[in-house]
């Protein structure tokens, strides 16, 4: 496996073929990828998206507000939200689409490294490495702290991301501890619902935040990838295997085999 990103109900993944692989829920066809290559995957609440081999941005399943209608041209990177969806075009423009009543499909002019969409906020790290955040900001998940990053990750109602020497600083809804990282450096981050899970320069999955089904109870091994969903992670590890753990009501956790 390649990478992984996981939300409520499903997970989808790239495979060493370069293929889609989904499981878990399919209401909508969420869990249901077209065929063919992708260079990344990104999953929604009911919808999932990926850019293709030509870097094109393909999405499917739930499309009630144009979160699965993305805009025609060539996509570096593709993050999808509760209901609407944001991807880096070849200009280095965010462009999003979906659902935007708090804004959060609104992206400020400018280039950008990097996006990362919220259920109902957007962040983005722009060219001079400053952090950048629109939409909904009850707890405020788009208040960053005024720091330059390297990478960032939008949760729920929280964002957290890892700053230019690799500490992880997290922002926004923190009733379940889920924005309080711990200390140490971190070379990936990835925020879920109730929860946050990092990686640390050794490999091992670090988590914090609500561990009702055991989402943050990660395995002992050295991991190369990690996404945070609603109420389960999945990781991949040095040798590519993928595994899932948390809340498995919907089969959000049941890899395919390879």
């Amino acid at each position: 496996w390649v990478s992984v990103s996981g939300s409520y109900y499903h997970s989808c993944a790239i495979d060493n073929t370069s293929s889609v692989q989904c499981w878990g829920t399919d209401d909508h066809g969420r869990a249901t990828p077209p065929t063919g290559a992708f260079q990344s995957v990104s999953v929604g609440i009911g919808h999932s998206c990926g850019i293709d081999a030509t870097g094109r941005v393909q999405c499917w399943g739930s499309n009630t507000w144009g979160q699965a209608s993305p805009p025609d041209g060539i996509f570096s990177s593709v993050s999808t939200g509760d209901n609407h969806t944001c991807g880096i075009d070849e200009s280095g423009s965010v462009q999003c689409w979906g659902f935007d009543y708090y804004g959060q499909a609104s992206p400020p002019e400018g280039t950008f490294q990097s996006v990362s969409s919220g259920w109902y906020h957007t962040c983005g790290i722009d060219s001079s490495n400053r952090l950048i955040c629109w939409g909904g900001d009850w707890y405020g998940p788009s208040t960053p702290p005024e720091e330059t990053f390297q990478s960032v990750s939008a949760g729920y109602e929280h964002t957290c991301a890892i700053d230019s020497a690799g500490r992880v600083h997290c922002w926004g809804n923190d009733w379940d501890g889920q924005a309080s990282p711990p200390d140490g450096t971190f070379v990936g981050v990835s925020a879920g619902v109730y929860h946050t899970c990092g990686i640390d320069p050794a490999g091992s999955i670090r988590c914090w935040g609500s561990d009702t089904y055991g989402q943050v109870s990660a395995p002992d091994a050295i991991f190369q990838a990690v996404g945070a969903g609603g109420y389960h992670t999945c990781g991949i590890d040095l040798a590519g295997s993928l595994e899932c753990w948390g809340r498995n009501t919907s089969g959000e956790c049941d890899v395919p085999e390879m």
